[in-house]
């Protein structure tokens, strides 16, 4: 985005923007002390609100080049703990070592149809394999012995008795607490930049905001993916083109509409719709998706037969979960029924 045109971008800083060594610099005043933690709460949709972060920003001078000017702003350094976050990443680290330990102590195991390992390289070659896999080599520290065992063998026929040796290669480990323990305070905490003011946008504002970008990212998945699929397009004509994507539009705002009018009721009377899922029929859910609560009226059928210059008609029932959604979009019963031969009018 462009802060010299008036755009405004708010992102997390990547991997690859956002090294290690650098995640110490933006922590070492929350160590310090230095900074006033500043808490983050989220609304829920259920009405309760609850502590989701923590977070603290600074300011930094940026510079750039933008049609082969020289330009220059402030970006605001959002550093925030989500409280969720760093949960569940300290618990997949947790878990991540522990199945690097199973894997090396599996190493120095000896069972029937695998081989054993001839020398330390190849040893050492499959337990640096083992850290690499589950990405924490810097945490563990391997050390490697060998033993050796003679057993004698007896003679037999024209082979005289000798001795034979069997070398065994082992693997053993010692975890970094001290390192494990740097890696644990650096879980939950992420950096988001933006040049956005904060008259307008404030930390806790940023935080939430954030949070609700699956909701637009889910509305492109639906428009590119089923059941819309936009993608892949073979059309050569713009306007037929510009066409489509506006009714593909149209249809998005109704798949939404139809899924934020629902939870809403659900919402309001503490319900929950079951019989939506395929194989688990009491499987309940107080966020259905549109996707599925249209797919719960595929079964309806009207049939009309026409004998002697008369019309006979069927249409089938209403299910009680069809039913359900119908009262939780304030849609009467009649927008159904009429679809049968006696309405007079079109529904």
């Amino acid at each position: 985005m462009s802060p010299v045109k008036g755009d405004y971008y708010l992102c997390p800083l990547g991997g690859s923007q956002l090294t290690a060594e650098a995640m110490q610099v933006y922590l070492e005043p929350v160590r310090q002390g230095a900074v006033e933690l500043q808490e983050i709460h989220y609304d829920y949709a259920d009405g309760h609100t609850a502590l989701i972060a923590r977070g603290y920003e600074q300011h930094q001078t940026r510079t750039g080049e933008w049609d082969g000017q020289p330009w220059t702003w402030s970006e605001r350094q959002l550093v925030v703990y989500s409280l969720a976050y760093a949960q569940s990443a300290q618990q997949a680290f947790q878990t991540r070592l522990e199945h690097a330990q199973t894997a090396l102590a599996a190493l120095n195991q000896s069972r029937r149809g695998q081989k054993a390992f001839p020398d330390t390289d190849s040893l050492a070659q499959a337990a640096e394999a083992v850290l690499t896999r589950y990405r924490v080599k810097a945490y563990v520290q391997l050390t490697y012995s060998q033993s050796v065992e003679q057993h004698t063998v007896r003679r037999y026929r024209d082979h005289p008795a000798r001795v034979v040796e069997h070398r065994r290669f082992q693997v053993d480990y010692t975890l970094d607490t001290e390192a494990i323990d740097q890696q644990k305070q650096t879980l939950g905490w992420r950096v988001y930049v933006t040049n956005h003011p904060e008259v307008a946008l404030s930390l806790p504002r940023a935080v939430t905001v954030y949070r609700q970008e699956y909701l637009v990212e889910h509305s492109f998945s639906r428009l590119k993916g089923h059941p819309l699929s936009l993608s892949p397009m073979y059309l050569q004509r713009e306007d037929h083109i510009r066409g489509l994507i506006r009714l593909l539009s149209i249809g998005l705002r109704l798949l939404t509409l139809v899924e934020f009018q629902v939870r809403q009721a659900l919402a309001g009377h503490q319900g929950t719709l079951s019989g939506l899922y395929p194989g688990n029929p009491k499987r309940a859910t107080a966020r259905p998706t549109a996707e599925l609560l249209l797919a719960s009226f595929r079964d309806i059928t009207l049939i009309m037969v026409n004998a002697r210059g008369q019309t006979y008609a069927h249409l089938s029932e209403l299910t009680p979960l069809q039913l359900h959604i119908l009262h939780a979009l304030n849609f009467p019963v009649s927008i159904y029924t009429r679809l049968g031969p006696e309405s007079e009018e079109p529904p």
